[in-house]
């Protein structure tokens, strides 16, 4: 696959699941491989939101595309988004969005957080490796486990909007 990525794609691969084969972990501008992904990312519904939230001044840093099936491949680590982006120049002025194509329930590992924590501003990590084989970065920076396992954790399994 990684012959055929554009050169902006980065691609990260898990090791392996159970039947010996290689899994993509994440796919990171996967809106440059697929057209609805772009047009999602890109639609009015979508932006509207955005827009109100933050203001119509936006625009989009990428798209991430997490293929998971339960209980294969490594879970993603408690974390802060904007650590991964910041930058001496930019300022925690992003949001994320979140599609999910399945169920959001428990037994798949479905997204949590803790209500307020983006107030407290950036915490300090562990660092982990995970690479990007097409392009040689390191990933993973984990919030320590007294972080994560917090009483006030919400997740948003089964939630409807």
């Amino acid at each position: 696959m990684n012959e055929n990525c554009p050169k902006d794609v980065k691609i990260g691969w898990e090791n392996y699941d159970s039947n010996g084969r290689k899994i993509i972990y994440q796919l990171i501008n996967s809106e440059l491989v697929s057209s609805t992904i772009s047009e999602i990312a890109r639609s009015n519904k979508i932006l509207n939101v955005i827009e109100k939230i933050m203001s119509p001044n936006i625009s989009l840093l990428h798209s991430k595309f997490l293929p998971k099936e339960p209980k294969v491949g490594k879970g993603t680590p408690g974390h802060q988004d904007f650590s991964y982006w910041k930058t001496k120049t930019n300022k925690a002025m992003m949001t994320n969005c979140q599609l999910a194509i399945d169920p959001m329930t428990h037994q798949n590992d479905c997204l949590q957080f803790i209500p307020g924590s983006h107030l407290g501003g950036l915490k300090k990590y562990l660092k982990q490796k995970y690479s990007f084989e097409n392009s040689g970065n390191s990933f993973s920076l984990t919030l320590p486990d007294k972080l994560v396992n917090n009483k006030k954790m919400i997740s948003i399994a089964n939630a409807t909007w």
